[in-house]
């Protein structure tokens, strides 16, 4: 009956169920239609492995560049694609300068030509879209073990507050755990749900999220911070231009392709 602490429980309950849905909504679209963007993606795991990747999306069709960095003292690999270009442009950290003759080398550009913009055009992105289904997968797998909350943030818009398993994490690519580590991690560590916090503005505009958590087990726990920020709009100035054609390698092969790619990480993996 309306008006009664029940019915005042059930209405407002509705609008908590609907606010978490509409911030689920709003951060998938916000990556499926990726406007101009700067973002950075960080994945810290276990105290053994730091990666960092900083994007900027520009135009339509966009231009893009990816920084990829393993440690904070080392230099960044760079991959750089030009609006409308057949080739990307790879830009070799001195780790790895022994994958070809020059600095910089070329493969065929993860981009299609006249292609529609899709998520795992650009790394950070490609993240942000696993996460999203790495979320949906753990309602369906274990629904009442997954918080499913949205409130007001103190300083001023949203947070929604969800989880993932390591498991769906690790089976998305999302969750790096170490070599020395994979083999140490349980079945029942992989099903611990880890929190998911995502920030939005006052309007519902997506602009943070971080999964942080320690999962317990033995012989050893692991510590896992994986996250993706918005860092504003780019300009040209943050889309460096194509090397000389005499300061570059081209790799066309798919054998060779995919041994270069091997070699140096992956263009879409976040390990």
């Amino acid at each position: 009956m309306p008006g009664t602490p029940a019915a005042d429980q059930q209405a407002a309950d509705k609008v908590k169920a609907a606010d978490y849905e509409r911030g689920l909504k709003s951060f998938r679209e916000h990556f499926a239609k990726l406007g101009d963007e700067k973002a950075k993606v960080y994945n810290y795991a276990d105290q053994k492995r730091t990666n960092e990747f900083e994007s900027a999306k520009l135009g339509d069709p966009p231009a893009t560049v990816l920084t990829k960095r393993r440690d904070k003292a080392e230099e960044p690999v760079l991959i750089v694609h030009e609006a409308g270009d057949a080739i990307d442009y790879v830009q070799l950290d001195r780790s790895h300068s022994n994958l070809a003759p020059t600095r910089w080398v070329s493969t065929p550009a993860d981009i299609p030509k006249g292609a529609s913009w899709r998520p795992e055009y650009l790394l950070t992105s490609w993240f942000a879209a696993k996460l999203a289904e790495a979320v949906a997968q753990t309602k369906l797998d274990v629904p009442d073990q997954q918080q499913r909350v949205a409130q007001p943030r103190p300083g001023g818009g949203y947070e929604l507050l969800t989880g993932a398993t390591l498991g769906t994490m690790m089976d998305e690519g999302i969750a790096t755990v170490p070599e020395e580590v994979k083999g140490k991690v349980t079945a029942e560590m992989k099903a611990t749900v880890l929190p998911v916090r995502m920030e939005f503005d006052a309007d519902w505009t997506f602009t943070k999220l971080e999964v942080r958590a320690t999962v317990p087990g033995e012989p050893t726990q692991l510590e896992l911070q994986v996250g993706y920020e918005v860092a504003g709009r780019p300009s040209k100035a943050d889309i460096p231009a194509a090397p000389p054609a005499g300061q570059v390698t081209a790799i066309t092969d798919q054998a060779a392709l995919a041994k270069f790619w091997k070699d140096l990480g992956g263009p879409g993996t976040a390990g």
